[in-house]
């Protein structure tokens, strides 16, 4: 036993068991399996290096847990991360200084998606590898920032519903009492 091991065994306990189950025939397939089933952030960051078809779906994981991270903040007000993801998805700076000014930016990305496509491509380019017709990057990127603050303001609406139903339960059971 390391020295490491002996002085950090004894502080920790098992708080709950775990199982960690894989499917797949091929070694690949079964670590896949795995990255499909949803990685913790500590494995995700950990294995975030790892290459190949493995790698990118680690990090496409970890790109989904942290929009949907970035929504949930952005829905309690709290728009860093959101704010991060704007500027950096987009090269553009943001401010958001209010809740009003918050709920006002899927308008803002449309205004701007509208400006792009006017300009002499429309907002498109043929795609190299498929020649298919797609977004250009700008576009593409505003279009994903859309997406994200729309469901940030519907979650917002939610969470504010649920509140407004819970402080109007605490209220009916105060009169009641």
């Amino acid at each position: 036993m390391s020295l490491v091991q002996a002085n950090t065994t004894a502080a920790f306990e098992l708080v709950e068991g775990i199982a960690v189950q894989l499917t797949g025939t091929t070694a690949s397939q079964r670590k896949l399996s795995l990255v499909e089933q949803g990685l913790t952030i500590a494995a995700a960051n950990a294995l975030s290096n790892t290459k190949g078809k493995l790698g990118v779906a680690i990090r496409a994981g970890q790109e989904q847990s942290g929009v949907e991270e970035a929504v949930k903040q952005a829905a309690n007000g709290r728009y860093l991360s959101i704010g991060q993801l704007y500027a950096f998805q987009t090269g553009n700076n943001i401010t958001i200084n209010s809740a009003d000014e918050f709920r006002a930016m899927p308008f803002a990305i449309s205004q701007l998606i509208e400006a792009e496509r006017k300009k002499k491509n429309g907002g498109k380019k043929v795609d190299a590898k498929t020649g298919l017709t797609i977004d250009v990057p700008v576009v593409a990127a505003l279009m994903t920032m859309h997406a994200v603050f729309t469901a940030a303001i519907r979650l917002a609406e939610a969470v504010k519903a649920k509140h407004a139903e819970a402080r109007a339960a605490k209220e009916q059971a105060a009169i009641a009492n």
